[in-house]
């Protein structure tokens, strides 16, 4: 974990460490990433981002405006 702690803590403005660490040491945050991760695998998620629309996954980037507007007059 030292080793994601100082990458963060070198690359990410305003970051702070020691709160990083406890929550990377915490039982909730692991269960949280563990859920997180079965979700996704479950939906067929195979990398990140992975964006949802109404359900459906939408592997076209470029039309991604249009998807969701066409999801929300629906």
């Amino acid at each position: 974990n030292s080793g994601l702690i100082d990458f963060a803590d070198q690359n990410t403005e305003g970051i702070n460490s020691t709160e990083l660490d406890a929550c990377m040491q915490s039982e909730d945050a692991l269960n949280s990433v563990q859920d997180d991760r079965g979700l996704g695998q479950n939906n067929g998620v195979s990398a990140t981002p992975t964006v949802f629309v109404d359900g459906d996954m939408i592997t076209q980037r470029g039309n991604l405006d249009s998807i969701i507007e066409e999801s929300i007059n629906e």
